[in-house]
């Protein structure tokens, strides 16, 4: 079972499908219910809907993740109904503003964006984590995946921006090393950009922003329907760290040397009960 923070759309939709695909039941959040509530493209129920198409089972969550106190009672919630069998976390919530500031200097940039940037998509995060860590310690299994960018690494829009990609980086290689005693494994995936449907509602303000030759190839939709091919980078990360912290604690716990190959057969069915 997993719980998906931000996937009313965008990386938050996708790695939500992708666990759905792999027999995962999912609980989404976010702030938006139902379609035509925000001026973006997207719900939870939208996402709901996706999943029950797939055959899949989606519970979606109304939450302010900028209200700690929202995010407590989401956790809660959880817990109760499933006994706190939570398998797997994703933080992936971002207050992306209407318009990010791109390569503007930090000292013109608008007083709250800081505050906006830090407080959902980086407190967000730890205080996911804070609620869910316990009852993964105590079962001593579990997985916290945090998305973040190469903007935690290069200059990438904004100060802020970058400031809060770091940010998350450093949240899961510090939680990673407090979880490893208790066999709990804490990750961060880079998704690279996206062809989200914030994206498509402003082609016009970012397409220029796009590597040359990028757009072609992300604006063609996947065979599937519900994933872009400009998630599919995200759903290899997703797998590759979810296979990497899992054969690691196979050969831990076996003493065998068994190949990723031979391994990854059994995946689905060890981590996501």
């Amino acid at each position: 079972m997993a719980v998906v923070t931000g996937a009313t759309r965008g990386v938050g939709k996708g790695v939500a499908l992708a666990l759905g695909e792999a027999g995962a039941l999912v609980y989404a959040t976010g702030r938006t219910l139902e379609a035509g509530a925000s001026s973006w493209p997207g719900s939870l129920q939208e996402t709901a809907d996706e999943f029950a198409q797939r055959g899949g089972q989606c519970i979606p969550i109304v939450c302010d993740h900028g209200d700690d106190a929202s995010v407590k009672r989401v956790f809660e919630r959880v817990h109760d109904e499933r006994n706190a069998a939570i398998d797997i976390l994703v933080n992936n919530v971002f207050a992306a503003p209407s318009h990010m500031p791109v390569n503007v200097p930090f000292w013109e940039l608008e007083d709250g964006l800081w505050e906006d940037l830090l407080r959902v998509g980086l407190r967000s995060d730890y205080t996911a984590s804070r609620c869910t860590a316990p009852k993964m310690v105590a079962r001593r299994k579990g997985l916290i995946v945090n998305t973040s960018s190469g903007g935690a690494v290069r200059y990438t829009f904004n100060v802020p921006f970058g400031v809060q990609k770091a940010g998350v980086d450093k949240i899961a290689k510090d939680m990673a090393h407090d979880l490893k005693p208790f066999s709990v494994a804490a990750v961060v995936i880079w998704p690279s950009f996206i062809k989200s449907e914030k994206f498509l509602a402003q082609p016009d303000r970012v397409l220029h922003h796009w590597p040359s030759g990028s757009w072609k190839a992300a604006s063609r939709p996947s065979s599937r329907g519900g994933l872009w091919s400009a998630w599919r980078p995200i759903r290899r990360s997703w797998k590759r760290a979810v296979d990497c912290i899992w054969l690691q604690n196979w050969r831990k716990s076996t003493g065998s040397r068994t190949s990723m190959r031979d391994a990854r057969g059994t995946l689905a069915g060890l981590i996501i009960r």
